[in-house]
């Protein structure tokens, strides 16, 4: 009977840390369980405990479950609560999974400013496996091995210039040969002008092997410069 009465009071212990968590956040604030383990100094066998409280402060609307260990203490309005905004919800995800995350299909091109076409639904390249549905309307996580292999491989810790090597990666893997030629000197400038050369031999470097026509193409292409100058 003690020993049922401690472990009662032990799960009531991290639902009252849990809530106390949840409350000093900001409304808007996204949060994973990982979060909470970590700051309130929790172990893995809590874990349980803590997926009971918050799947009580989801049936109280405190809060809304994004997915398998996500969360989001929503922003209230006149109309009610707010969907998350979309930058809170990949730096959640990002962290929850501990993976990398860059703009995917025409959202990379976009940022390229090589075209502005809009897409209904916002679309994300993960370099992790995303098995639980997350429940966000018109945002799409997609996970690629290729994207996983070349961040694996691409050793720039920089964040800004490792950033802008993710979209120029996301916009080519969604070209695609056809697609790249029809950008191709504007998709070079481009590759050119935003990463040094250090940084660009690395990027080539970390590339899979299916996606090596990216090299070949560039060289072509300083391979032309030398001819017409000659």
């Amino acid at each position: 009977m003690a020993a049922l009465d401690a472990k009662v009071k032990s799960r009531n212990d991290v639902s009252s840390l849990v809530r106390n968590y949840v409350y000093h956040l900001q409304f808007g604030k996204a949060f994973t369980t990982k979060q909470i383990l970590k700051k309130k100094k929790l172990g893995d066998d809590q874990s349980d405990a803590i997926a009971s409280a918050l799947s009580r402060m989801t049936k109280r609307k405190e809060i809304i479950r994004i997915s398998n260990g996500v969360y989001y203490r929503p922003k209230q309005s006149r109309f009610g609560r707010l969907p998350i905004e979309t930058k809170e919800l990949v730096a959640a995800i990002a962290k929850n999974k501990d993976a990398t995350i860059a703009p995917a299909g025409v959202t990379a091109v976009n940022a390229l400013g090589l075209d502005t076409q809009l897409s209904m639904v916002k679309s994300f390249i993960i370099s992790e496996r995303v098995r639980a549905k997350i429940d966000v309307k018109n945002v799409k996580f997609e996970y690629k091995e290729s994207f996983k292999f070349f961040v694996s491989h691409f050793n720039v810790k920089e964040e800004n210039t490792k950033n802008k090597a993710l979209i120029l990666w996301s916009a080519f893997s969604y070209l695609d040969k056809s697609g790249f030629k029809l950008y191709e000197d504007e998709l070079k400038l481009k590759f050119r002008s935003m990463l040094e050369p250090k940084v660009q031999t690395k990027f080539i470097s970390a590339l899979p092997r299916s996606m090596k026509w990216i090299s070949e193409s560039l060289e072509r292409k300083e391979v032309d410069e030398r001819v017409s100058k000659s």
